[in-house]
């Protein structure tokens, strides 16, 4: 148009009594210029509209800006390509009513997702055409969906895409492709993440989450790609920032495929005592490894390595460890050890109430002896020891009250209305009704409340 414009000026300013040749050569000109932009309009009209532009400011904190002009014009020049790819697909097509969809901004964020993942496992060229044009036209959380879904999908073009969009490592959408790269979980996948994973240059965020997605992988295609990138990254990594999730993608996977590296990681003598403790708290919060090869920990020289274990043998369900875990916490010297032993001795079915009992008498520690005391309470329903009855109903009662009413912080004192709130006993009874009068704690109500709920949901009818 802005040609024709100016040719149509010219023209008008250069008189030429030529006459009639000119004045058809004129004609002929605007002609030819009104079919050129009634086809441009129509072109334009069947083209999906793109959303409204987003500012940095509208945008907030975090969220990406606007491209530049040099970017905005390689934009035009890929989704002419993109869109002539639509154009491909039947007018009813499912890929069209999806981008229209990643379009609208009015759309929520789960929409957004849901379109982009249903574009993904299309696979399609004309899906993953709509996908580019949806992340270059759509809203900041649109494109966030767009990249996980380009680094999931199966079509080399979106994976392309996808590794674009890390190596450009705009933050938030290279770090939504990364999680996309774990979902489509094949070795390509892998190696990519790979080298996010051991980049020096990459961004802290970008590696973990490369290590967290390597760990999501599983029985993938490229699952065992992935654990070997994780062992490895094992080995040579010491950040603790980015080992804490390397060592949760390792404890994701079965046992008996990384009980060797534990072993040996455990035991290596190059390895600081803090990593070793932190492989060991991921490996029993998975809830993987079986409760005799955490036993072999419990007793380690180093407090850390003890807790560690410790906390896994609080997340076991296996059974029968009361008496092995009563002669730990027995001799355990580190209070917050002892901590998560008194968790773990209260998971099992059929702990010794003297056992338990001789354990809060001689817990001293003012950290420890809530814990202790909030075991003595989870046994005193069931307890046939009448001494252990008798010093709970004594000297735990009492204590539990006025931790609930008095303690500095209010994760005590609600621990506090918990551990009596198990107990079935007169005096526990009384204790709630007191702190229910006295307390001026919203949270120790609001349990109060809970408390007094669950026991008539489970009161027999």
């Amino acid at each position: 148009m802005r040609d024709h414009a100016a040719g149509r000026n010219t023209h008008t300013s250069h008189p030429d009594s030529g006459g009639a040749r000119a004045i058809l050569m004129l004609a002929v000109a605007a002609a030819s210029a009104g079919l050129l932009a009634c086809l441009v309009l129509s072109r334009n009209a069947a083209a999906p509209r793109p959303a409204p532009a987003t500012s940095s400011a509208q945008a907030g904190p975090g969220t990406d800006r606007s491209d530049p002009p040099s970017q905005k014009h390689a934009h035009g020049d890929s989704l002419t390509r993109e869109r002539q790819a639509l154009a491909l697909a039947p007018e009813n097509s499912p890929v069209r009513s999806h981008l229209a969809v990643l379009l609208d901004n009015a759309q929520p964020a789960t929409q957004h997702r849901k379109a982009a993942r249903s574009l993904a496992e299309l696979a399609s060229a004309e899906s993953v055409a709509a996908l580019k044009i949806a992340l270059a036209e759509g809203s900041p959380q649109a494109r966030i969906a767009v990249a996980e879904a380009l680094g999931a999908c199966r079509h080399q073009d979106a994976f392309t895409a996808a590794a674009e969009l890390v190596k450009a490592n705009e933050d938030r959408l290279a770090l939504a492709a990364i999680r996309g790269f774990g979902d489509r979980g094949d070795a390509a996948a892998a190696d990519l993440l790979r080298d996010v994973l051991f980049s020096e240059d990459g961004s802290e965020p970008a590696r973990i989450e490369a290590a967290l997605s390597l760990g999501t992988m599983g029985d993938a295609p490229g699952g065992k790609d992935a654990a070997k990138v994780l062992f490895d990254a094992a080995e040579r990594i010491r950040e603790e920032t980015i080992l804490q999730p390397v060592f949760e993608g390792i404890a994701a996977r079965p046992f008996e495929e990384c009980r060797t590296f534990f072993s040996a990681y455990l035991g290596a003598n190059d390895v600081p005592v803090e990593l070793k403790a932190l492989a060991l708290e991921s490996l029993g919060l998975s809830g993987h490894a079986p409760a005799e090869f955490l036993l072999q920990y419990a007793a380690h020289p180093d407090p850390q390595v003890r807790g560690a274990a410790a906390l896994g043998l609080a997340n076991t369900d296996e059974s029968g460890l009361s008496a092995s875990l009563a002669n730990l916490a027995r001799v355990e010297t580190d209070p917050k050890v002892r901590v998560r032993l008194y968790q773990a001795l209260g998971n099992q079915e059929n702990p010794s109430p003297a056992d338990v009992l001789a354990l809060v008498q001689a817990e001293k520690d003012p950290a420890a002896r809530l814990p202790a005391l909030t075991l003595a309470a989870s046994l005193s329903n069931a307890a046939a020891h009448e001494e252990f009855v008798r010093y709970f109903d004594q000297v735990a009662v009492p204590e539990l009250t006025l931790a609930a009413l008095t303690a500095p912080q209010v994760g005590d004192r609600i621990a506090a209305v918990v551990a009596l709130s198990r107990a079935s006993s007169p005096e526990a009874a009384a204790s709630l009704a007191r702190i229910a009068r006295e307390t001026k704690d919203p949270q120790v109500v609001s349990t109060l409340e809970a408390s007094v709920r669950q026991a008539q949901n489970e009161r027999p009818r």
